[in-house]
């Protein structure tokens, strides 16, 4: 099996999990992920069976993703990220008070027939 690492940057290891379906995050999960990938490029780095090449671009990320996630961008993803989140959870939060009006309506509508 031949391990490829994202092409470029942190950020686009950032963007390969926001895309993955199964995971959900915002920058409560900053640090948490951050060690993660620390974790994940010091393994690679360290590993006897990963080709030189993917060794050296793993060290040198590894080297430096302290100070990348500290970068601007990275920051900015976060920000997208959280507001995002936010969007999902107003549309999640209309969703369930439009069911809960017309619950109510139905409630409403059943006693006015029981009524008449």
């Amino acid at each position: 099996m031949v391990l490829k690492l994202p092409t470029g940057s942190i950020l686009n290891c950032l963007n390969c999990l926001k895309d993955n379906d199964d995971l959900m995050f915002t920058s409560d999960s900053k640090q948490d992920i951050l060690y993660a990938l620390i974790k994940t490029f010091k393994k690679v780095s360290d590993s006897s069976i990963v080709k030189n090449g993917v060794k050296r671009k793993a060290k040198k990320i590894f080297d430096s993703i302290e100070d990348t996630f500290e970068r601007r961008e990275i920051g900015e993803f976060f920000e997208q990220l959280d507001h995002e989140f936010d969007i999902r959870k107003t549309d999640r939060e209309v969703h369930k008070n439009v069911h809960i009006a017309k619950v109510l309506i139905a409630e409403k509508a059943t006693t006015r027939l029981g009524e008449s």
